[in-house]
C-alpha cells in the first residue's frame, strides 16, 4: 500500500475521523470509534472492515471486544503527512 492508497481511504469523512482517533489514542474499540465519529455502529463496522481489508488497520481480541489500531509506522506516517498537508491547505485558504 502506498501513500496514495492511504490518502484515498482516509479521504472519506468517517474513516478519516476514525483514523484521527486511532492515531491519537493508539487503539480503540468499535464502541469508542462510534463515540468519536458520532456515526452508527453498523456504519463504523462497515468502515472498519474496509480499512482492515485494505491493510490499514489491525485488530486483536480482548475478551468480548475487538481492539483496533493502525497497522505499521509507514501507514501512520502517510496519514500524518496527509493531515499536515490538509492543515497547510486550510491555512493558505484563510
Amino acid at each position: 500500500m502506498d501513500e496514495a492508497d492511504v490518502f484515498r481511504l482516509a479521504s472519506e469523512h468517517t474513516r478519516h475521523r476514525m483514523l484521527v482517533k486511532l492515531s491519537r489514542s493508539g487503539s480503540a474499540t468499535a464502541g469508542e470509534l462510534v463515540k468519536a465519529t458520532g456515526r452508527t455502529q453498523p456504519l463504523v463496522s462497515h468502515h472498519l472492515r474496509v480499512l482492515k481489508e485494505a491493510g490499514v488497520l489491525k485488530s486483536r481480541r480482548d475478551g468480548r471486544n475487538m481492539i483496533y489500531s493502525i497497522r505499521g509506522k509507514r501507514i501512520e506516517r502517510a496519514f500524518e503527512k496527509m493531515n499536515k498537508a490538509a492543515a497547510e491547505a486550510a491555512r493558505l485558504c484563510r
